[in-house]
């Protein structure tokens, strides 16, 4: 094992990597342009689009990503970290990969090696976060 992170079992490109590239920038596009175009006001008038929030009444990890991308893409940062505090981390991250993948900047071996177990640290404590934030609503502490 590498000092530097875990290493990558395979480098090989799959089939169809291509054509899911292509779709994974048009979409992150398509939400970094709907940020700076959407309002917060008409966010706050629409009905909840989360079915844990609606089913359960309890939020999931995602939910606030939307207020929180439309309020970082007007210049409100605290209010973006208050609706959810990954959703300012997400939105420079895609703003990060899209340019460097659209500028065609091949990354290192090391920053390969690194991005599974960075991933999965993200995941979890993403999930953590929203777990902690779902007990909050139960149990109110």
């Amino acid at each position: 094992m590498d000092s530097n992170c875990a290493s990558d079992a395979s480098s090989r490109p799959r089939a169809g990597a291509a054509q899911e590239e292509t779709l994974l920038r048009g979409a992150i596009l398509a939400a970094l342009a709907l940020a700076f175009v959407l309002k917060e006001e008409w966010l706050d008038a629409s009905p909840a689009l989360c079915l844990t929030k609606r089913m359960a009444g309890i939020p999931c990890p995602g939910c606030g990503l939307t207020h929180s991308w439309v309020a970082a893409a007007h210049g409100e940062f605290a209010q973006s970290l208050a609706a959810n505090p990954f959703g300012l981390l997400l939105m420079l991250a895609a703003s990060a990969w899209l340019l460097l993948r659209t500028l065609r900047v091949q990354p290192r071996a090391w920053q390969i090696r690194c991005a599974r177990p960075l991933g999965f640290a993200f995941l979890a404590a993403f999930v953590g976060f929203g777990l902690f934030r779902a007990l909050g609503t139960v149990i109110h502490f």
